[in-house]
């Protein structure tokens, strides 16, 4: 449930960030485009994302844990972002492989 609620709050900072305008847009996974073009929605979108994980951080954690547990998810989330989106580091079937995983010992542990 960790792993989802930073997914969720990742992919929705991810939404936001590619609607802002100073981006310099190269798409990576393939549905950015749409992104990009529906930039409302897809604010819309971003926002919602990240205040249901945060609502899941919440309801894992109780009030004050989530709303600390998912400033700090956003904060996470938002550098990682910023800083290896540019740089087109990461492919899509190791972020893929890399959230398996997570979920795998989240589950198993």
């Amino acid at each position: 449930m960790i792993s989802l609620a930073i997914l969720l709050i990742s992919i929705g900072f991810y939404a936001c960030y590619l609607t802002s305008e100073k981006t310099k847009f190269k798409p990576v996974f393939g549905w950015e485009w749409w992104l990009k073009d529906n930039e409302k929605p897809a604010n819309f979108m971003g926002i919602f994302f990240m205040l249901l994980g945060s609502f899941l951080f919440m309801y894992l954690f109780n009030l004050g844990v989530g709303i600390f547990s998912s400033i700090i998810a956003i904060t996470i989330a938002g550098s990682f972002i910023i800083l290896f989106t540019p740089l087109r580091i990461f492919k899509f079937y190791e972020l893929l492989s890399v959230l398996v995983v997570c979920f795998l010992l989240e589950i198993l542990l």
